[in-house]
């Protein structure tokens, strides 16, 4: 009898690859609008992605597409326009994230250490054995996130005991509604995981079940973390007062654990955020950099293995040196720009290119692409200076909730 395909192993690569630097970034910037802003936030992007990675699926399945990637499914869907839109976009998209993991990495071993001024070595210490277990095949990949991803579990459970205990519920309170627009992207990138789609399909035999399933139980994953990382990280910090705090962290560029566990008094709660920001930026590192080999070998099919490893690898790890404190904005570009063009307004138009006989289809296919062109348009009217949207910085006390709130 055949093997069945593993469907948990490959929904945990597609929690993986969501579940890094931008699950860490986010509520350092989400909390900056409150709990109830960011977990509305999360909850309809959460779904509004989850349909655009099953659109996707769902042409590579008609497709049959054994060793084709996303380039090759655009071109198909959306003609050559579409494949130059994916080209750029992923491009904006992966190699921001891969920048802000190596970012990250480098400021939380800073933090774990105590050894803030050796973030430059310290990244390169992340960044060699990372991108050595990405090159040694799909196979090691899928074993090792899954270690990583049982360790990421244990730490953050910790994590959140410690940090529930103390927190302050009054903060739970806050909420600026009018910054929520300006987080959008950021929680599209702690969300992203659409570059898997093409792997989960070969990997899980074009089925439909095993896929739906997979794809389901990978973004309830970074769903379900982000929301609870949110909630503590929000009671636990207040709003401005220092460098231990939402305000400090998001002008210091931050992951959200470093505030958190310069607040928290509980024995290892250092240790603990550390462990986990390092596995959550790993895993996702680990997804990113298999999925971004295989579409350049989609979209150059001559590149042997070792160039198409210099040239996914490479590039990141410049920048990051070049630019070092480019975490938080990093995250925003590849959230805004890079899956806000490739996976989402991408697969919107997919849906609406095949003329769905349901009028309910039709409508959420405008839906999306609605959705998705507003958050595109929003970052690049910030990144161009054309719109500021900041926090009600004024209005706030330095522990407490607005009044009246």
């Amino acid at each position: 009898m055949a093997q069945r395909p593993p469907v948990v192993s490959t929904a945990l690569l597609i929690g993986g690859a969501a579940v890094g630097a931008g699950i860490l970034g986010m509520p350092v910037q989400t909390g900056l609008s409150g709990l109830l802003p960011s977990l509305l936030g999360l909850a309809v992007l959460s779904a509004a992605l989850w349909a655009n990675a099953w659109i996707m699926a769902e042409g590579l399945i008609r497709r049959g597409a054994d060793q084709q990637d996303l380039a090759w499914l655009f071109h198909q869907e959306l003609g050559p326009g579409g494949r130059w839109l994916t080209v750029a976009g992923y491009l904006v998209n992966y190699y921001g994230v891969m920048v802000a993991y190596l970012a990250g990495a480098g400021a939380v071993l800073g933090a774990l250490l105590g050894w803030e001024a050796g973030r430059p070595l310290l990244t390169l210490g992340f960044f060699l054995p990372a991108t050595a277990l990405a090159l040694f095949g799909v196979a090691v990949v899928l074993r090792g996130n899954a270690f990583f991803m049982l360790i990421l579990g244990v730490s953050f459970a910790y994590l959140l005991w410690a940090a529930w205990r103390g927190m302050e519920p009054q903060r739970l309170a806050y909420a600026d509604w009018s910054y929520l627009p300006s987080v959008m992207p950021i929680i599209m990138c702690s969300l992203a995981f659409h570059n898997m789609v093409p792997f989960t399909c070969r990997n899980l035999g074009f089925r439909r079940g095993p896929i739906l399933l997979a794809l389901g139980l990978g973004v309830l994953i970074p769903l379900v973390l982000g929301g609870l990382l949110t909630m503590a990280v929000v009671g636990g910090l207040p709003l401005s007062g220092g460098d231990a705090s939402l305000w400090g962290a998001f002008q210091a560029d931050q992951p959200a654990t470093v505030p958190l566990a310069k607040v928290i008094k509980a024995p290892g709660i250092s240790t603990a955020g550390g462990v986990f920001s390092i596995c959550a930026i790993l895993t996702s590192y680990l997804a990113v950099g298999t999925g971004l080999m295989g579409f350049w070998r989609d979209l150059w099919p001559a590149a042997g293995r070792w160039t198409r490893a210099a040239i996914t690898f490479a590039p990141p790890v410049l920048v990051v040196y070049l630019y070092p404190n480019l975490f938080l904005q990093a995250l925003d570009m590849a959230g805004g720009l890079g899956v806000g063009l490739v996976f989402g307004i991408g697969p919107a138009l997919m849906l609406l290119r095949r003329r769905p006989a349901s009028p309910w289809l039709r409508l959420a296919g405008w839906a999306l692409l609605a959705l998705f062109a507003g958050v595109v348009a929003l970052e690049l009217a910030q990144e161009t200076g054309w719109l500021a949207l900041r926090p009600a910085v004024e209005n706030w006390t330095s522990y407490q909730p607005r009044s009246g709130q």
